[in-house]
């Protein structure tokens, strides 16, 4: 077991942490152990298809837990996509809501309508001692690609993001991204570590559900992309009770300077803060923040790493580049870092190959007070609706 690997803690008979469904409490601990028929000697490796639902969460919880590695994957994967994963990763276990039988693989059971389906004969893969997760890279579910993420990795960056957004144990938070997507992983993870309750919701913001629940759970947070919030202000997100809320982060790509303001002056007067932040699936999540006094005077900076630990790179010679508002490659140091990538299962065996460096791809500078600024990429991809094209 890693010694980085705070899941570990929802096995103990004290864990508080609560997941809320159905207008029902749920106790984290209890319903993960109604898992444990999927147990072995050996580690597994865990292909799971992503609902923001409370079986689907607890099945994730259940494979780190228990020091296996999860493949995450979005709930509407193509099944010709789905065959071609399979093939390429050979899981032990498949859990997923749309059954369908796969060769190899035998029903064990099903839950909440989930299905658990076990490999016939699994062979003893190898893996890193430390590997956690597969997370597809952003826009790329249907590639066998994926990003190595460590328990170590995990570790670093939950406490770091819960250090600075202060999450506390008495602190609920309500689902708004699948968690296939790192942005919304790293949510869950967050209050799983204190822990915190957190509601499962599977539909959208538009929703007077949405609404409902999170003045019932009293819910203190939420995350969004862009498209997310160019939602919100159509909805008039001030004509609804928000009085759990203490703050609502974004992320996922770069919001409009025109909604950042318009949002964290409409919030203000609610005493709710309105937190940018900026990552990337290859840093487990967030790498930085922009901390909410600046929102109406450096509204387009990043803001500063979680780590204190970006540099701007010369784009020919990659000598940092230390005077201010100088252009460069962002560079980002952390242990938050991923391990590297993976194309098959020969490849969950490799170690740490960027050995906590992050070259993110994207151009930009930095100003006097040592804020980020993010202007261009260096390849012809655009991010549209939290996907990468």
């Amino acid at each position: 077991m890693s010694k980085y690997n705070f899941f570990k803690q929802i096995l103990k008979d004290n864990y508080k942490g609560e997941i809320i469904e159905d207008n029902k409490k749920h106790k984290i601990s209890r319903e993960v152990k109604r898992l444990n028929f999927l147990s072995s000697k050996k580690r597994n490796l865990v292909l799971i298809f992503c609902h923001n639902e409370m079986q689907s969460i607890i099945s994730y919880l259940w494979t780190l837990a228990n020091n296996n590695i999860a493949i995450l994957v979005n709930q509407n994967l193509d099944n010709d996509l789905v065959e071609n994963l399979i093939k390429k990763y050979s899981p032990d276990i498949i859990i997923t809501k749309n059954f369908k039988k796969f060769k190899n693989y035998n029903l064990k059971k099903d839950i909440n309508k989930f299905f658990y389906l076990k490999k016939v004969s699994s062979e003893k893969n190898k893996f890193f001692k430390d590997l956690a997760l597969l997370l597809p890279t952003s826009g790329s579910t249907g590639s066998p690609k994926f990003v190595r993420i460590s328990y170590k990795n995990l570790y670093y960056n939950t406490k770091d993001i819960i250090n600075y957004l202060e999450i506390k144990s008495s602190d609920t938070t309500i689902t708004t991204l699948p968690f296939s997507y790192t942005y919304g992983m790293s949510i869950i993870n967050t209050h799983v570590f204190v822990p915190g309750k957190i509601v499962a919701y599977n539909g959208t913001v538009i929703e007077r559900r949405f609404f409902d629940l999170i003045k019932k759970w009293k819910v203190n947070s939420f995350g969004g992309v862009p498209l997310i919030f160019e939602i919100l202000k159509k909805l008039k997100l001030e004509n609804f009770d928000l009085s759990s809320l203490k703050y609502i982060t974004q992320a996922g790509g770069p919001l409009s300077t025109k909604l950042i303001k318009f949002f964290h002056n409409s919030l203000k007067k609610e005493k709710i803060k309105f937190i940018t932040m900026y990552g990337s699936t290859e840093a487990t999540s967030r790498m930085s923040y922009l901390p909410t006094k600046f929102n109406l005077t450096k509204t387009s900076s990043i803001g500063k790493g979680l780590q204190k630990s970006f540099k701007i790179i010369h784009l020919n010679t990659g000598k940092e580049i230390k005077e201010n508002n100088k252009i460069g490659e962002l560079v980002y140091f952390g242990k938050n870092v991923c391990l590297g990538y993976s194309l098959s299962t020969k490849d969950l065996i490799l170690g740490d190959q960027n050995k906590g460096v992050l070259k993110t791809g994207d151009i930009g500078f930095k100003d006097k007070d040592n804020f980020f600024y993010v202007n261009g990429r260096l390849d012809r991809h655009v991010k549209i609706y939290d996907q990468r094209i």
